[in-house]
């Protein structure tokens, strides 16, 4: 066992494996087996509790301008330590919807996805135990002629409120006058005069109608910060935008598109012009996908795959 010495900077305690014998009241040593200091108090030796700062694990970590960030582009635990509650914030955006797929030879256009919804930050106070981390999926297409996207997957994070995958986009299957675009986070697109699906209110906004009379264009799915465009005869829709208000987060975790998260997929289809997806990753018409962790919706197309949503992201971050 070591003795103790005082020293310009520190005092060295005398250091041993286990507790010394024939101790006397006051007698201090560290404890290399536990790591702990131990006091006798003259009938038993006691460790002292060092207090441990707040620290957390999970995801790609990030430090800039004094907060630390964690980036989830899939699910997975964000997991916490130490003796003291910290306050953070959690943004969250879910899986845009896919677009629609249209099949009918005249061209009647099909239904951009809508965006993924997006929560603004949500702040827990105090944050003591593990969060769990779901991100959702994008939307995809079935796959056969004339099928709607699917709604992206939400996105959610313990305790906190849920954020609504993107609605699909809407198609045609023959000459079948069908509103099969759906709602979501933000809504599908709409077909054939058909109108656009709701979005959620906070969260995203409304797709754009459907074009008529022939050819028809494809409504944009809604994005975060605007509704999808409506259809045009002879051109197909644009996706409504998303939003940038978190370009900080974006760009210290190199994420979102161009700062932007949430935007609609464009409407496709109908044998008539192209358009494009709305910023924050919406993909454009004919075949373009939303982008990856932005939540952006598919774009719509005709008699061929249409455009998968992109998947979901969340981002924690706090104050060091």
């Amino acid at each position: 066992m070591g003795a103790t010495s005082v020293k310009p900077d520190r005092i060295s305690l005398p250091t041993a494996t286990s507790n010394p014998s024939s101790p006397t009241e006051g007698d201090q040593y560290y404890n290399t087996t536990d790591g702990e200091l131990r006091i006798y108090n003259g009938t038993t030796w006691n460790g002292v509790s060092f207090f441990q700062e707040f620290s957390a694990t999970g995801g790609t970590e990030y430090t800039s301008n004094g907060y630390k960030y964690h980036k989830f582009t899939s699910s997975g635990t964000f997991v916490v330590s130490g003796d003291e509650g910290k306050n953070v914030e959690v943004l969250m955006v879910a899986g845009g919807g896919g677009g629609g797929r249209d099949d009918y030879s005249g061209g009647r256009g099909a239904g951009g996805g809508g965006a993924g919804g997006l929560v603004a930050p949500q702040t827990i106070s105090g944050l003591e135990s593990n969060l769990t981390v779901t991100v959702g999926a994008g939307g995809t297409n079935p796959g056969s002629n004339g099928a709607p996207g699917t709604n992206g997957g939400n996105t959610t994070v313990t305790g906190l409120t849920t954020a609504i995958g993107g609605g699909g986009g809407g198609s045609h299957s023959t000459s079948t006058n069908s509103n099969n675009a759906s709602s979501g986070g933000s809504g599908g697109g709409g077909t054939n005069s058909q109108p656009g699906k709701s979005g959620t209110s906070g969260q995203g906004n409304i797709g754009g109608d459907g074009a008529q009379p022939a050819p028809y264009g494809g409504g944009g799915g809604g994005g975060k910060n605007a509704s999808g465009n409506v259809g045009r005869n002879q051109g197909n829709a644009a996706g409504g935008s998303g939003t940038n208000s978190y370009s900080t987060w974006a760009s210290v975790t190199g994420s979102g598109d161009s700062g932007y998260f949430a935007g609609g997929g464009a409407g496709g289809g109908g044998g008539v012009s192209g358009s494009s997806g709305g910023n924050g990753g919406g993909g454009n018409s004919n075949n373009g996908a939303g982008q990856a962790n932005t939540g952006g919706g598919g774009g719509g197309n005709r008699n061929s795959t249409a455009g998968s949503g992109g998947s979901g992201i969340v981002i924690i971050r706090y104050q060091l």
